[in-house]
């Protein structure tokens, strides 16, 4: 709500001159990235109750993540539930969105990793980082050993980079519609999803793929550590060989409600992001992006 902003923004101000102070800086934003992952998965339960874990088998009175998902996007929440059937074939939104994220990783010459939160220690190393993408691009593209490959399709670990990534499409895909939302108001064309994303120059697209706060960013991984664990655990696991990766064990119904719930939790979340911003003036913009982008 917009209470618990406007809360937090007094709190902050009530800091005066030790607001400058990195520490205070830091706590607040780890604070603002907690309160945007709740209020975001608030944004979802009318319609269904969000998971408390990655495996967890859905009760008959939890909802339907397909309504929540609706709730966010309209029809365009087909560019997820369509692509999960066997066979089906990306989208131009779909190539957007992963040409967009290949854009952001050239651009990025250090990707940032998320603020710590209060009393936490330090993050895993960015090369460490570096290397549970790597190996997990490299499996992606057959680089590796066909028993580490195995073993990492079904790791907790690729799992977890899957749930990120939907929760970034599914927040794109929601950026992109209020941005065709402000053109029409100034009077342009109204234009599709797909059609505008093929005319969009590749910068312009990877401005509305990239999180417009770092506590954005954080928010999602904060809901990817309370459904799969601390992140350290999982990277350490690399090291181990294909024996020591923690292997999922999803039902196919698990497995669609935790796609389906990942995007609809973007979605929500770039809601509440924007909502958040009209009251609470402290968020860090990412270093390309803005809310005019």
């Amino acid at each position: 709500s917009a209470g618990a902003w406007q809360t937090l923004q007094a709190a902050l101000d009530l800091e005066g001159e030790g607001a400058g102070d990195g520490r205070v800086a830091r706590r607040y934003a780890s604070r603002a990235a907690d309160l945007l992952q709740r209020q975001s998965l608030d944004r979802l339960r009318p319609f269904a109750a969000p998971a408390t874990h990655y495996n967890e088998e859905p009760s008959p009175d939890s909802g339907e993540p397909e309504a929540a998902l609706a709730a966010q996007l309209g029809a365009d929440s087909r560019f997820v539930t369509e692509y999960m059937v066997e066979g089906a074939k990306m989208s131009g939104v779909h190539e957007a969105f992963f040409q967009a994220e290949m854009y952001l990783q050239e651009v990025s010459a250090e990707p940032e990793l998320p603020p710590l939160r209060e009393g936490q220690g330090p993050e895993p190393s960015r090369s460490r980082v570096q290397e549970a993408q790597l190996r997990a691009e490299a499996e992606a593209l057959g680089d590796v050993p066909e028993e580490f490959a195995a073993a990492l399709e079904e790791s907790v670990l690729i799992a977890r980079q899957n749930f990120l990534s939907t929760a970034r499409f599914g927040y794109f895909i929601r950026r992109v519609q209020e941005r065709l939302r402000l053109e029409r108001m100034l009077g342009g064309a109204a234009v599709e999803l797909e059609p505008f994303l093929a005319d969009a120059a590749a910068a312009d697209v990877a401005e509305l793929a990239r999180m417009a706060t770092q506590e954005a960013q954080r928010a999602v991984e904060l809901r990817a550590e309370a459904l799969f664990g601390d992140f350290r655990r999982l990277l350490d696991e690399l090291s181990g060989g294909p024996a020591a990766l923690a292997r999922t064990e999803l039902s196919p119904w698990a497995a669609r409600r935790l796609t389906v719930e990942a995007a609809a939790f973007g979605a929500a979340l770039f809601e509440e992001e924007d909502e958040a911003a009209k009251h609470y003036g402290s968020f860090h913009y990412t270093a390309y992006g803005s809310r005019l982008a």
